[in-house]
């Protein structure tokens, strides 16, 4: 069995991570959080990010940039979520939430 390099292992991931893109269901609009998060820096880092975030109860799927430390939070429908309860999950994973867009609203800090 051949050995891979730690580079191609890499590569593999950052596509796997960033090949979801973010549609909405037909006829459904899909409300999106988007959090700005510092000390992202590889992708074991998001993955670490990503299980945190997603045990948040109406989060249905999630979209990080490693690069920007932007994070994309994809709504259940009819879901609200507190803006507290995302500082926290993110804080809970070792980093540090900085802006978070809620759908209808243009900030919150």
């Amino acid at each position: 069995m051949k050995k891979i390099s730690s580079a191609v292992l890499f590569t593999v991931l950052t596509v796997f991570m960033f090949s979801g893109s973010v549609t909405a269901d037909e006829g459904r609009e899909q409300k999106i959080i988007t959090i700005q998060v510092d000390g992202l820096s590889c992708p074991f880092c998001a993955y670490g990010l990503e299980k945190k975030l997603l045990d948040i109860e109406g989060v249905e799927k999630l979209n990080i940039d490693v690069n920007s430390g932007k994070v994309e939070l994809v709504l259940k429908e009819n879901v609200v979520i507190d803006p507290a309860v995302i500082r926290e999950k993110v804080d809970e994973a070792g980093f540090t939430p900085r802006d978070i867009l809620l759908p209808d609203k243009t900030d919150d800090k």
